[in-house]
């Protein structure tokens, strides 16, 4: 059996104890300096403050007054314990009617109700009764302006 050269017997002594795959120092570098590059692409596609849709109308709208918490917790910006807290408005005050009723709960302001909208279907406005033919009424708030 041949004799192994000083630098074959250098080479396995150093070697010894490391996997069968283990990059040198430059291609550990040349790995690090790609992840960071591939995060940094990967932050600016997703920007987390940014809605990538704000104009567009939803194709599915939530019913304001029929949503079960766990459906108000769908929506980007709605977690479990501001969706608990608007259907407990909801019961205690009642239905919304408007959007400016979801505006009284706790954790919903402008900014997030502006995010929330395109996606809440409110009930719709109730037109007045038509008033019966008949005599006009003798006050009513017309006439008492007179």
């Amino acid at each position: 059996m041949p004799a192994e050269s000083p630098d074959a017997a250098r080479f396995h002594r150093v070697h010894r104890d490391r996997p069968a795959f283990s990059p040198t120092r430059a291609e550990g570098g040349a790995v690090a300096v790609l992840a960071v590059a591939l995060l940094t692409a990967a932050g600016f596609a997703a920007r987390p403050g940014e809605d990538p849709t704000p104009h567009a109308a939803a194709a599915c709208r939530l019913d304001v007054n029929a949503a079960a918490p766990a459906e108000w917790a769908l929506l980007r910006g709605v977690g479990p314990v501001l969706a608990d807290r608007i259907v407990q408005d909801r019961v205690v005050r009642g239905p919304f009617r408007a959007p400016p009723d979801l505006l009284a709960v706790k954790g919903v302001g402008p900014k997030t109700f502006a995010r929330l909208e395109p996606h809440l279907r409110f009930p719709a406005p109730t037109a007045p009764a038509p008033h019966a033919p008949g005599p006009p009424p003798l006050a009513g708030p017309a006439l008492a302006a007179r």
